[in-house]
């Protein structure tokens, strides 16, 4: 007679093994060993000055980062990584790639996305006459330009008469493109942009008529620097206000998917947060986050003298502030030691809901990749690294971090680059375990497969549509036995195939949401 209770307990103690061995036994961190040289990778790409300033995690497993360099033609870098850190050499025979876009122009990338057909979008901003333009750019999987979008691979666009920055951008669920930065609207004046392109790269008119949605927060210089794209297609970007050179507030903006501002979000669309902590201004190096349940992470930080603050604020999805976060909605982080200083660019959310925040710390000269890892009510998270900190350096040299990213393991990878005669990009790979996000049992508001046990195939029916999804199919010893990737709709069939009799981890994922995992069983 079948045992419900047995079978249940042996499947839980045999899924328990299977977390241990998907996860790795290193402390959460710890510099991943497996990556290049002892966790860390550097690159030299240019002969002068080089930065890298984002980067994404194919689904492959391949790290693709993004930047610039300065020579002759300031040219648009692009660097793409085997998983283990070596140069991949299926993209454009060396791994690495240059564009320039005009000849003897100033120009940078700031942004790269991953398309989910796996190109590479990457925007930025171009000098062109006198003026600064935005710059857009779509690569193949192989590091070609891609000739379908706008016949060369490259959008470019000016605003107005004078100078234009752009340094984030996002892609919708529909594969429209929507980039944020600031523009000057006069000599004296700047203001916050926003601009959505069509996915074969032309301005979308359904957003503000033109694609174009220009706000002024301010009456003087207005610098923007983030975006998100909500799961209701809102679009969130974050802002600071300069009332002169020396006095900012903390500004987000809600905009529609129309382009117009979210009166909903504040009453007119526009969130000012003035933090005073002693009246001193925070800088404009903000980050937004909206969390699975819409709440909004913010990321500030500013320096009094030898004195560096960094600052976290949680909203609820409505602007107000969350107070069960930190007190009152605030973490306040302070360094107080001359000569010894910390300070956060980026911010990342682990499927967990614990949040990362990734910077550098700097002592006298030398510069250190630094992460902090808090807890979803924003306490330092104790268990990783060293007392909530994870930190690494690359030698006696300056080192600045500009973006980070957590790969389908979870495993961290923070990126940035080192200066020390010539300039390189740098890379560092943390270990990073995420539990509790094994299910055992049913857990049919997930997923539902049938049949289990499988002979030759099964369907997977799930109750909410995907839009690219991944499907990993793991055995008891933690080993990927096959991926499927690209998933649309609500209903997969998997193929037996060559997998033997036995048991299996089945998870879907949806970017780097864990729709669910369950047990299946492979029979003769």
């Amino acid at each position: 007679m079948f045992n419900s209770c047995a079978f249940k307990l042996v499947l839980m103690a045999t899924t328990i093994l299977l977390i241990s061995s998907i996860n790795s036994i290193a402390q959460d961190g710890s510099l991943d060993q497996t990556f290049g040289v002892g966790g860390k990778v550097t690159k030299r790409v240019a002969s002068y000055q080089a930065e890298a300033q984002s980067l994404v995690v194919q689904k492959d497993g391949k790290i693709v980062v993004v930047g610039y360099r300065e020579n002759l033609d300031n040219d648009i870098v692009i660097v793409r990584y085997n998983e283990n850190g070596s140069l991949d050499t299926t993209f454009d025979h060396d791994g690495i790639v240059t564009t320039t876009v005009f000849r003897y122009q100033y120009c940078k990338a700031y942004s790269i996305v991953l398309q989910t057909d796996g190109k590479l979008l990457v925007s930025g901003f171009s000098s062109f006459g006198n003026n600064l333009i935005i710059v857009l750019l779509r690569y193949n999987i192989n590091g070609s330009l891609d000739t379908s979008f706008n016949h060369s691979g490259i959008v470019t666009l000016a605003i107005g008469s004078y100078s234009t920055h752009i340094y984030s951008m996002a892609l919708q669920r529909d594969g429209k493109i929507v980039v944020t930065g600031d523009t000057h609207t006069s000599i004296n004046d700047m203001d916050v942009l926003v601009v959505r392109f069509n996915i074969d790269g032309t301005l979308d008119k359904s957003f503000d008529t033109d694609g174009i949605v220009i706000t002024d927060i301010g009456n003087f210089i207005d610098i923007c620097h983030s975006i998100v794209i909500q799961e209701d297609g809102k679009i969130l970007v974050a802002a600071n206000k300069f009332a002169d050179l020396n006095v900012s507030l903390i500004v987000m903006l809600r905009y529609n998917s129309n382009g117009s501002l979210d009166t909903t979000f504040d009453h007119d669309g526009m969130l000012n947060t003035n933090i005073g902590f002693g009246g001193i201004p925070w800088t404009p190096s903000n980050i937004t986050m909206v969390q699975n349940d819409q709440k909004i992470i913010l990321l500030g930080k500013r320096e009094i003298g030898n004195d560096a603050y960094n600052l976290l604020v949680r909203y609820n999805a409505n602007g107000s502030i969350d107070s069960t976060f930190g007190v009152d909605g605030y973490v306040v982080s302070a360094v107080r030691e001359t000569g010894y200083r910390e300070n956060f660019y980026a911010l990342n959310l682990q499927r967990d809901g614990k949040i990362l925040a990734v910077g550098r710390r700097i002592v006298d000269t030398i510069g250190f990749f630094l992460i902090i890892r808090y807890n979803k009510n924003g306490s330092i998270d104790e268990s990783f690294g060293e007392e909530g900190k994870a930190i690494t350096n690359f030698g006696n040299a300056y080192e600045l971090v500009r973006a980070a990213a957590i790969q389908n393991d979870d495993k961290i990878i923070l990126v940035g680059s080192i200066f020390e005669g010539n300039d390189h990009f740098a890379l560092a790979r943390f270990n990073n375990t995420i539990t509790g996000t094994i299910y055992v049992g049913d857990k049919d508001n997930m997923f539902n497969i049938f049949p289990n046990p499988i002979h030759t195939f099964a369907s997977i029916h799930i109750n909410s549509s995907l839009n690219s999804g991944t499907l990993c199919i793991y055995n008891m010893l933690g080993n990927k036995m096959r991926t499927i990737e690209h998933i649309f709709g609500q209903t997969i069939t998997i193929q037996r195939e060559q997998l033997a009799a036995g048991f299996y981890l089945i998870q879907l994922t949806e970017g780097a949401r864990v729709i669910g995992e369950k047990i299946i069983e492979i029979v003769d």
